[in-house]
């Protein structure tokens, strides 16, 4: 009965009869980690036997390369938390392994191992990759020693870069307030060095001079007295060059205008404002300024926008409100949409770039702004485009019928695909304007998927 119970929960008198009923394996860096992982191991299990028996000594002969890594046969620690349980004398296997045994283990398990057939050669070669991969586990441990030798002692320029900008950071700033990557630390700095053609020595120097300097608060009066009058003199420069006057003179002889008011275009189009044509255009001061005398009742106010285009201003001289200022205003949300993706196509026209959420739409853009040959730096005719798209109210679903008409289909093909009326697309095409078709294929262009 006492057998039958002790087969039936694993206790056999051989421990190690069970060694392959469980089993697992940890994975270390190299093999100063095994000590560590080793530690882990007896923390959490009591160690019964181990193979090899003991550390330092193997029964393999400097010519052979046979699988011998560390494994312990182990019981789980009796816990006082825990209720008692059959698997608590179970004794299971732990391999330890760095990252390059595991990797042969893996790809050598069949061909020495537990494979279905035997073949001299192939075994062979797999421990001639067990012996290189030794020596490679070597060269890791020991790559410090290896590095001094005396054919390895040489650098080139960038290393020599490298090396003197890591130096500099621990000497200026303490340990705590450095990062762990400081080669990456490095290799950005140089990079920003030469993206704006300066020497490192005048970066030091800069920094030098800013006193961010590695010291525990033992400067000098001088020293105190020189940071000071520094810093005063760069903040009197930055104020200075902050402050600007209010008025300024215009090309027209005469006239002083605030130059603190915006300039730049239209809010609503890409025409410049009135006070930014004013500004560029000299002079134009008897075009536009009054007739009647200053202390005439009939004197108006010389007025300039500088947020509006004389065809946007809100107001005309009869002092109404403008139509063309109201529609503008009601299709605002649509002007700011459509010129933030024309501005995105632009920048990258090679591939559609809009992400408007359907492709029929992102397709659109890629073949129009394609066919307009329009860069980035030309804001005012993005304006403009922007400002005919909303004025046409050129819908994203007029978009999608444009594209598929472009691609070949008929009205029909087009209702049935877009889940609409043949009358509700035909009705669509008519309103729309000949300057928004797409009227070729682009050859140079590739094509969205």
């Amino acid at each position: 009965m006492q057998d039958r119970q002790q087969r039936k929960y694993g206790r056999v008198a051989d421990p190690r009869a069970m060694e392959d009923f469980f089993a697992c394996t940890l994975v270390v860096e190299n093999r100063s980690s095994i000590s560590e992982a080793l530690k882990v191991v007896e923390e959490i299990c009591d160690l019964v036997s181990r193979r090899p028996p003991e550390e330092g000594k193997t029964h393999k002969s400097p010519d052979e390369f046979c699988f011998d890594d560390l494994r312990l046969y182990v019981k789980l620690k009796a816990s006082d938390q825990l209720p008692p349980t059959p698997l608590d004398d179970l004794i299971f296997e732990i391999q330890i392994k760095t990252f390059l045994q595991h990797a042969w283990s893996i790809a050598t398990h069949d061909l020495v191992y537990k494979g279905q057939n035997v073949d001299w050669g192939r075994a062979r070669v797999a421990y001639q990759i067990k012996a290189m991969l030794e020596h490679a586990e070597i060269s890791v441990e020991r790559v410090d020693a290896m590095a001094e030798s005396s054919l390895l002692a040489v650098t080139d320029e960038k290393i020599r870069k490298l090396k003197a900008v890591i130096d500099w950071l621990r000497r200026t700033w303490d340990g705590e307030w450095l990062p762990k990557d400081m080669v990456r630390l490095a290799e950005n700095i140089i990079a920003m060095c030469q993206a704006i053609s300066v020497e490192l020595d005048d970066i030091f120097e800069c920094v030098r001079l800013r006193s961010f300097l590695l010291t525990k608060d033992q400067q000098s009066a001088i020293d105190q007295q020189f940071i000071a009058t520094l810093e005063s003199l760069i903040e009197l420069v930055w104020d200075c060059a902050c402050k600007r006057p209010k008025t300024s003179k215009a090309p027209n002889k005469g006239v002083s205008l605030n130059a603190q008011r915006r300039h730049g275009f239209c809010r609503f189009c890409g025409n410049l404002t009135e006070f930014s044509v004013f500004i560029e255009t000299p002079n134009q001061m008897s075009d536009v300024e009054p007739k009647e005398p200053k202390d005439s009742s009939t004197h108006k106010r010389f007025q300039l926008s500088h947020q509006f285009c004389s065809e946007h201003r809100p107001k005309l001289e009869s002092n109404e409100w403008n139509p063309a200022y109201r529609q503008a205003l009601r299709s605002q949300d649509q002007f700011d949409l459509e010129l933030s993706r024309l501005s995105k196509q632009c920048a990258k026209p090679a591939t559609p770039q809009v992400k408007s959420g359907n492709k029929l739409v992102d397709s659109y853009y890629f073949y129009y702004v394609s066919n307009l040959t329009l860069q980035p730096a030309d804001k005012a005719e993005l304006r403009k485009q922007a400002r005919l798209m909303a004025d046409w109210k050129l819908s994203d679903r007029k978009k999608q019928i444009l594209m598929l008409q472009w691609s070949g289909l008929n009205q029909s093909d087009i209702a049935q695909k877009l889940g609409t009326t043949r009358q509700a697309v035909s009705k669509a095409l008519a309103s729309i304007p000949a300057m928004f078709r797409l009227c070729q294929k682009p050859r140079s262009r590739r094509q969205p998927k």
